[in-house]
């Protein structure tokens, strides 16, 4: 039964390290469904007059944290033992997956200044 499993795996996916496509292809799809999620209020800052800004603090203190943990498998990969702890509860990661797309639409903004010709 093992072998039939892994040779319909390999046939499959091929007998690379195809793990990583596994992890990545999902990753990826949980990013999109947050882009998705904030892309209205990208329409409306893209109907805006102004310059493009990126609100830091938003991309810095939500973010980096969803990045660190919507990376959770893959550093899980590179076999460090500290950090392969933190895949033990790992139902939380595509939330912070869709988090992190959704934080990297919104936090661009349009920055919209008059011109001070007041007489």
């Amino acid at each position: 039964m093992t072998g039939k499993l892994t040779f319909s795996y390999t046939r499959t996916w091929g007998a690379g390290n195809s793990y990583i496509l596994l992890i990545t292809v999902p990753s990826i799809f949980n990013l999109v469904i947050g882009l998705f999620l904030g892309l209205d209020h990208f329409i409306v800052e893209y109907k805006k007059p102004g310059t493009w800004k990126i609100n830091l603090p938003e991309l810095v203190i939500v973010g980096l944290p969803s990045l660190f943990f919507s990376l959770t498998y893959h550093v899980a990969l590179i076999n460090i033992v500290q950090l392969s702890y933190a895949t033990l509860g790992t139902n939380f990661i595509p939330v912070f997956q869709i988090v992190l797309g959704y934080v990297l639409i919104t936090c661009l903004y349009k920055n919209y200044e008059k011109s001070g010709d007041t007489e």
